[in-house]
């Protein structure tokens, strides 16, 4: 039998699926400890030379907020989301300095705190700008030539975004944590990524009971890159929700980024026709 365990699928996601695995300062801070320690140790095992990642996004959502669905009955007010998003922002400045990744992933988050209860859309709007005003910051302090640089806002913008040098995007596979397996927001980010660009952005999920709309399910998300130039084949994403996997492929020939929903069936995925065997 399959061992789907997170360590597992992390120490083989390279090897098997040709995807790079990151971790993220701030994640460490506000997210889950354990397992962003199982991602540094692979990364040093393997003698990885990434050593920050700046994840301004997914991670470091306020604990209440992170892999939320939309419509979660949030016990908190404006303030308090003030307060914390004022806190984060000094750590953002003392981890940017350091990062030789740059990834922000702040829109998607608008949808969940536009319809949270007792908190306003301006505290939403004004996160979202300053996350992207204080990565600018520090990469113009770092005499980082912003113009190499695309800002992609995933969260309403759908198109295909070329960059030159190294993209950041907003945008998250489950930016529809509230349609079933996540998959409109999957397409959406299939159908806007820069897949000439640098960085990918995705999750690799595995167990953390998320409460309320969804009781008995598990989802824990941890940063992921992979480099899209050096992608031969897939990449692979767990769906919690239907309790399978997502492939993302390349697909050369039309310049996208596809998925498709898939079962592994005795460490196997069928995949347009194509056997990925997964140990």
């Amino acid at each position: 039998m399959v061992d789907w365990s997170l360590e597992k699928m992390v120490r083989n996601a390279e090897s098997q699926w040709k995807i790079g695995i990151a971790f993220s300062d701030a994640h460490i801070k506000y997210g889950d400890e354990a397992s962003i320690e199982i991602i540094k140790e692979y990364m040093r095992d393997n003698k990885k030379n990434i050593t920050h990642i700046l994840d301004l996004g997914d991670g470091v959502d306020n604990p209440f907020m992170s892999d939320f669905p939309v419509n979660a009955d949030f016990n908190t007010s404006a303030q308090d989301e003030f307060d914390m998003y004022a806190e984060f922002t000094k750590d953002v400045h003392k981890i940017a300095p350091k990062a030789n990744y740059y990834i922000v992933a702040g829109n998607h988050d608008k949808g969940r705190l536009n319809k949270a209860k007792n908190l306003n859309r301006g505290i939403a709007s004004l996160r979202n700008v300053a996350y992207e005003a204080v990565l600018k910051e520090a990469l113009t302090n770092q005499k980082v030539d912003l113009s190499k640089f695309t800002f992609v806002d995933g969260y309403k913008t759908l198109k295909l975004t070329r960059s030159n040098n190294l993209t950041i995007t907003h945008g998250d596979p489950r930016l529809d944590t509230n349609v079933k397996g996540g998959v409109t927001g999957a397409r959406r980010t299939a159908e806007m990524y820069p897949v000439d660009g640098d960085i990918y952005m995705g999750h690799i999920h595995t167990s953390k009971t998320v409460p309320r709309r969804y009781p008995g399910k598990h989802l824990y998300s941890l940063p992921m890159i992979a480099n899209i130039k050096a992608m031969k084949d897939v990449y692979l994403s767990y769906n919690p929700y239907e309790n399978g996997f997502m492939i993302f492929k390349y697909n050369k020939e039309k310049n996208l980024l596809l998925h498709t929903p898939v079962n592994i069936v005795n460490g196997t995925a069928n995949v347009d026709g194509t056997i990925y065997e997964y140990k």
